[in-house]
């Protein structure tokens, strides 16, 4: 005790750091750590969806010798998304072209117009085409538009002949415009 001054002197104050600047120091402290610790986990939640890489998820269609030459056939499949805890499932369909014993050309199952299912005629007025019945967009075999409002050809989708069996990347595209750009 400091007699005269009625104040306990504190031992620190005398190598030059006073009880004031000794609390200043430690919450500070503490303020970062608690800062870091919240934010290093908030700024890697923010910041993730901009650095992580898009991969490819490779589908098998089948065998490719189970597709007849010159007879476009529709595949459908299931896919499976997971987004976070919730896993969904999607119904998808495409169309296979297979042009050659070792060349083949997968379309995504919709219109390019508005989306809708089209199919494959096998007669009438539109016989061996791709034929939308929504708006009667006509489509050939090379997914090229002969008829109708599709603004362009049917969309390709990557696709490769792995050890006998076709796998296809599936993705959809934006709509209604001349231009093919993933959705």
């Amino acid at each position: 005790m400091n007699p005269g001054h009625g104040q306990e002197k504190w031992p620190i104050a005398e190598s030059g750091l006073s009880r004031r600047n000794f609390l200043t120091l430690t919450i500070a402290s503490v303020s970062a750590f608690i800062g870091s610790a919240l934010g290093v986990p908030l700024l890697g939640y923010i910041l993730s969806p901009a650095l992580k890489q898009a991969r490819a998820e490779w589908t098998s269609l089948g065998v490719l010798s189970d597709f007849p030459i010159g007879i476009p056939r529709q595949v459908s499949f299931t896919r499976f998304r997971r987004d976070g805890w919730i896993e969904s499932q999607e119904n998808l369909s495409v169309w296979v072209w297979r042009k050659s014993e070792d060349e083949a050309i997968v379309y995504n199952g919709h219109c390019t117009h508005l989306g809708c299912a089209y199919s494959w005629a096998t007669e009438g007025p539109h016989h061996d085409r791709f034929f939308c019945p929504c708006h009667d967009g006509v489509f050939d075999s090379e997914g090229r538009v002969v008829g109708g409002p599709p603004p362009r050809p049917l969309d390709r989708l990557e696709s490769r002949v792995e050890a006998g069996e076709l796998r296809i990347v599936y993705q959809d595209f934006h709509l209604g415009v001349p231009d093919k750009a993933a959705a």
